[in-house]
């Protein structure tokens, strides 16, 4: 092959790519640049940057046009773009596609569930049914007794007083206090031992429950997998505009997808791009609990990466992983077909050796300061 240049569209996305305009030159760090340093080397073709209007990776607009480095392709105005982008069939109709070079996977990121402080969390030990049925009980016994002391006693009139003595009686025995006085009734005092026995019982119980409750530390209910976002109408999804995810919740056939598109689609603001889904206004407002970011992991950890670095305490939940995504390199869809083999083959070796996937975790290193929770990708 000749030596001659090749335009490449390129966009700032860490931890991915860092761009540099020195002079109106671009150039491009990070684990993607080394890629490309290697394609240019191996083939002795050059590659010009050039840098999309808006948007990183783009997406389709209403008008039919493309945004962010794919919209470069689709106007003929770069030969390849460095991504790296989410493979779909949307983007197969105007690009090809390399080899994956790393395996992404979507995730929904939220605010740290805090502690909940009650004074009365002790009365947790028990459902509010079981206290129902308790203190139903207690009055039912007072009752019974009342009118069973006054049948025995052949007295026309229950004394509220009697009622209320009773009463007390019982409910002092609930919390093992001593009575004020025995019935003097055999029967009477069968039923109080009756009452004495289911007492025992739970009390016993309600104390193993109590031990148990405050020895475990219980966590508010948050948002675990994508299923948990149905559960919080209150809180409000965002997704990257143009993006493979929003394309997902768009079309996708899963009842799920279609509630949270539901939720996304009937806001404007919910879609926005890269920059500004991961700005530290939008993380904020993550951080309150008013709003979710749904986007991929590289992403998310990249981001708060920087912000753990800018504040030094940066504290979110990431939740279930979910929907894998094959992170490719584009290609003009007319660029020659020798071309297109020459590049698939050297970027295929990438992927086997995993030299992406270290590079990216390198720049995120301090990425076990930034979340709480993260299940690794199943094997």
């Amino acid at each position: 092959m000749g030596s001659r240049g090749l335009r490449v569209g390129v966009a700032q996305w860490f931890p991915w790519v860092d761009v540099f305009n020195r002079n109106g030159t671009v150039t491009i760090g990070g684990p993607m640049a080394e890629i490309f340093e290697y394609l240019s080397s191996s083939m002795n073709y050059s590659f010009t940057y050039v840098t999309p209007i808006s948007g990183i990776t783009g997406g389709r607009l209403p008008n039919g046009s493309y945004s962010g480095a794919i919209g470069l392709l689709h106007r003929n105005e770069a030969d390849l773009a460095v991504g790296p982008f989410t493979a779909t069939y949307e983007r197969s109709q105007i690009s090809e596609f390399t080899d994956p070079i790393y395996v992404d996977y979507l995730t929904v990121l939220t605010g740290v569930p805090q502690n909940s402080k009650n004074i009365f969390s002790y009365l947790t030990a028990f459902e509010w049914k079981v206290w129902l049925a308790m203190f139903s009980a207690l009055f039912l016994m007072a009752v019974t007794s009342t009118i069973m002391e006054g049948v025995i006693k052949k007295e026309r009139r229950c004394s509220i007083y009697r009622f209320l003595s009773f009463l007390w009686n019982f409910y002092r025995s609930l919390w093992n206090q001593g009575l004020t006085r025995l019935p003097e009734l055999v029967t009477m005092r069968l039923l109080l031992a009756s009452w004495l026995l289911a007492v025992l019982v739970f009390m016993a119980s309600f104390g193993g429950h109590l031990r148990s409750t405050l020895l475990l530390e219980k966590q508010n209910d948050h948002i675990r997998n994508l299923d948990d976002v149905l559960r919080f109408p209150n809180v409000q999804p965002l997704l990257e505009s143009g993006s493979s995810a929003e394309a997902l919740f768009r079309s996708g056939s899963h009842p799920t997808y279609k509630a949270i598109w539901k939720r996304i689609s009937g806001k404007i603001a919910s879609r926005i791009p890269l920059d500004d889904l991961l700005s530290e206004e939008t993380l904020d407002k993550v951080e309150h609990g008013s709003h979710i970011v749904i986007t991929e992991v590289s992403s998310l950890v990249g981001g708060l990466a920087k912000r753990y670095e800018k504040k030094k305490t940066c504290s979110y939940y990431i939740s279930d992983i979910f929907f894998p995504k094959n992170m490719v390199i584009i290609m003009r869809k007319n660029l020659s077909n020798t071309l297109q083999r020459e590049v698939k083959k050297r970027v295929a070796r990438f992927y086997p050796i995993g030299v992406v996937k270290h590079r990216v975790m390198d720049r995120t290193s301090n990425s076990e300061n930034v979340y709480t929770h993260i299940k690794p990708p199943p094997v």
